[in-house]
């Protein structure tokens, strides 16, 4: 008898040849015929045995064209290698009663040779029959019939490789076709025979009229004729060479040259050209290829002592279970959790066997109120029907959990995993849970059920503990309310009473009891917030304050301008002559009340332009400003004040051409309130210098610097301060407002500059005013002029 593995390898082996149910095939049909003709037989077959039929590739005088298997003569011939020769069916115990023998076909004789393939298998048999019994089928009769079948199993196996190479070659023109490569043969005269299309992507040729050329068309750098050097049928080579485009540019290439010869003996040589571009990507992908198949072979060479040290090293106990639950395997871990009965954990005992052997032996710590009989009820219900995983204290304090699952083969694994450390983690948390003065809970991230709550959060909210764990964040957070002041990261919550309090939440996600739960802890700010609400209602005031001194100050200085240039025009008329003449006296003292109205008024306009910054009411009228004219300019307006008191102003500036983006005035503004500081607190006959550098940043530093009284750097902050002096009182030796230099800082802002001031007293001041990058238009540097003051006063001029 065959074994049923035997059986099924035979007829996959009778599969693989793709014969049965073919159509008829000449080569088949003229063995039967020369098995007839040779063995002067009447019936000739060539018989497959498959599944529960017999089916014919060929035949000679038999109609049918397969029969049942439980009726073929050749199901015991492919029983064992000999011929099998049956002299008179009617007297073989076998087939006396088979129907062939007994029904109209009449068949006396068989002989049949088994079809053995070349790796062994028996698919069928070559049979001949006759009507009549043959006693005389001798040996030389037997080894023909045998090599008959040989012949036609030859055919078979080459039938089959043919039918493979053929969709070898196809499949070869299909990868040829759409290969990356260009794919180009050759003739001994290296003329193209046929390419690819990937040669026009390269090449930007067309294919078709490739057919003929010559290969050097497409490699002018080839020195030798591919198919024609000397080299060997079948040699490699691999060169990297210069390929030429239909447009005359080159492209490097990589080519692999390969000869060969077609089955009439011509040859040929196969040029696989690539482009160098792609080289790099293909490279990695052949090189992840090869160790994914060397990976793939390795790992199945390895994959039975891999699956084994897998499981030995698996942290923990495992176990494998066939569907009789009796032990396949276990690791080393499962042994060592149970050192003292590790040798009952032998292949072939029963989980059950196991399971009683242990709570005998007492390893097991069961509860006080369960029988041991009902716990191994209960831990076999679980092994048989496993849902989740549950925890099983060991007697000496430690905890395993247990973890079954069910195989497609219907055998179980279990996992055994030592939790004592979590275990003892959880407890270490309870303790400082419980034990935490800051108010925490554990909710549900999903429900916001709260599942746990400490009792410093039942004193602070006042809830007992049944009632907060029947709650929601729902039940005590405050999504909306209009009165809050908590800001956003924060929580308005609700107490047992009805009181509210602001808290600021700390949380965390965190596992316990199996659970994934949000952790809270809770800070009563309460105090804080409303402390921080009384501070911003402080700061509103103090600038709604500043908002209405800035308001006052811009209508006073309205309405005592109004009048002043009443003042000054009158003063003008009177000066001009057209009211009548004056005497020298009263010319002099008109003289004093312009002068007096023109400087009250720039102290006005000052107050004014201050108050509009404040108020964000100032803007700049932009444009491209010559900064030397702009500093010449200031260098007149103070140049009588310096000429008084003998003061020397030095400019080093850029040339004419020089030019930024700001207002013309408020430029001019600033340049003469820092030249009239400079100027008033220099020492008699001293010099302020007029300074334009680079800075660092790509900008412009203009520098002006005096060498007079200077003020100590904790005065610096006083000077910059609206309305404030460094020296105050009455007898202070200076006169001014205490604008000139806030409203200058001002408007250096609204530039998008910077002030600085440096200064020490009797050693003089330093301030820089630093102009930004994006406002230089253009810039020259040039050496540096000099304004000195005149031997005399200017007419008009005091």
């Amino acid at each position: 008898m065959r074994s049923d593995a035997i059986e099924v390898r035979r007829e996959r082996a009778l599969d693989d040849l793709e014969i049965v149910g073919s159509e008829t095939e000449e080569r088949f049909d003229r063995i039967v015929r020369l098995a007839a003709s040779r063995f002067s037989a009447p019936v000739a077959l060539i018989s497959l045995i498959g599944g529960d039929r017999q089916w014919f590739k060929a035949r000679v005088g038999f109609a049918q064209q397969e029969t049942p298997a439980s009726e073929a003569f050749c199901v015991h011939t492919i029983a064992s290698d000999a011929v099998m020769v049956v002299p008179d069916a009617t007297l073989d115990r076998r087939f006396s009663d088979h129907p062939l023998v007994r029904g109209t076909s009449g068949i006396r004789f068989y002989a049949g040779a088994p079809l053995t393939l070349s790796n062994g298998h028996r698919v069928g048999a070559l049979c001949v029959l006759d009507h009549a019994p043959r006693p005389g089928f001798d040996e030389p009769d037997r080894h023909d019939l045998a090599d008959f079948a040989a012949i036609v199993a030859d055919l078979m196996e080459q039938r089959v490789a043919m039918m493979r190479h053929a969709t070898t070659e196809v499949r070869y023109r299909d990868i040829v076709e759409s290969a990356a490569a260009s794919i180009v043969v050759v003739d001994t005269d290296g003329a193209i025979v046929s390419a690819n299309p990937a040669t026009e992507m390269i090449f930007k040729r067309d294919a078709d009229s490739l057919q003929g050329a010559a290969v050097r068309l497409l490699l002018p750098d080839l020195v030798a004729t591919p198919a024609n050097d000397g080299a060997a049928t079948g040699a490699d080579e691999t060169m990297k060479l210069r390929g030429r485009r239909a447009d005359g540019s080159d492209v490097p290439v990589q080519l692999h040259v390969n000869r060969w010869h077609d089955s009439r003996g011509r040859q040929f040589t196969t040029l696989v050209i690539r482009d160098l571009t792609a080289r790099n990507e293909a490279e990695r992908a052949l090189a992840a290829s090869k160790r994914e198949t060397d990976a793939a072979r390795a790992a199945a060479e390895q994959a039975h002592l891999r699956l084994e040290e897998a499981i030995e090293v698996l942290p923990g106990g495992f176990g494998l279970f066939d569907a009789e639950d009796r032990l396949v395997v276990c690791n080393a871990g499962a042994r060592s959790l149970y050192p003292t009965l590790s040798h009952l954990l032998t292949p072939g005992t029963s989980y059950e066997e196991l399971l009683r052997t242990f709570v005998e032996a007492g390893i097991f710590v069961l509860p006080d109120d369960m029988r041991p009989e009902d716990w191994v009820q209960k831990r076999l219900a679980f092994h048989r029907a496993p849902a989740g995983h549950d925890d099983v204290q060991l007697t000496g304090g430690r905890w395993l959990r247990f973890e079954d699952r069910i195989t497609r083969e219907g055998g179980r694994v279990g996992i055994r995993i030592d939790v004592t450390a979590s275990k003892r983690r959880e407890e270490s948390f309870k303790l400082l849970f419980e034990g935490n003065p800051v108010p925490m809970w554990l909710h549900d991230p999903r429900s916001g059920r709260i599942v746990e709550v400490n009792d410093t959060a039942v004193a602070a909210y006042g809830y007992d503990r049944e009632t907060f764990l029947a709650m929601s964040l729902a039940d005590i957070e405050l999504t909306e309310d209009p009165d809050a002041v908590a800001p956003t990261a924060e929580r308005r919550h609700r107490r047992a009473d009805g009181s509210l309090m602001d808290v600021e939440i700390v949380q965390s996600r965190m596992v316990f009891e199996e659970r994934e739960l949000t952790l809270c802890g809770l800070i009563d700010v309460t105090a804080r917030n409303r402390a921080e609400a009384s501070l911003r209602l402080a700061r509103d005031s103090a600038e709604e304050a500043s908002r209405m001194k800035s308001q006052f100050l811009a209508n006073m200085s309205h309405e005592l301008r109004t009048p002043l240039n009443a003042i000054l025009g009158f003063a003008q008329l009177l000066e001009s002559g057209i009211a009548g003449p004056l005497s020298t006296n009263a010319h002099a003292y008109v003289g004093y009340i312009g002068s007096s109205g023109t400087h009250l008024l720039s102290i006005i306009e000052d107050v004014l332009d201050l108050s509009r910054f404040e108020a964000g009411y100032l803007t700049l009228e932009e444009q491209e400003v010559n900064l030397s004219e702009t500093i010449a300019s200031a260098v007149e307006l103070v140049r009588c004040t310096a000429v008084d008191r003998g003061i020397t102003i030095r400019v080093c500036h850029p040339s004419a051409d020089y030019r930024i983006l700001g207002d013309s005035f408020r430029l001019k503004q600033i340049v003469t309130n820092l030249l009239s500081n400079a100027v008033k607190f220099s020492l008699r006959d001293g010099t302020v210098s007029v300074e334009l550098a680079p800075a660092p940043s790509g900008g412009l530093d203009l520098r002006v610097v005096d060498h007079g009284i200077g003020m100590h750097e904790e005065d610096i902050p006083i000077a910059l301060e609206p309305f404030m002096q460094v020296e105050g009182g009455l007898n202070r030796r200076f006169e001014g407002c205490g604008i000139g230099l806030p409203l200058t800082r001002s408007l250096v802002q609204l530039h998008q500059g910077s002030l600085t001031i440096d200064s020490a007293p009797r050693r003089g001041t330093s301030v820089r005013v630093r102009f930004p990058a994006d406002r230089i238009l253009s810039a020259s540097w040039l050496g540096g002029t000099e304004a000195r003051p005149p031997q005399s006063t200017p007419p008009g001029r005091r």
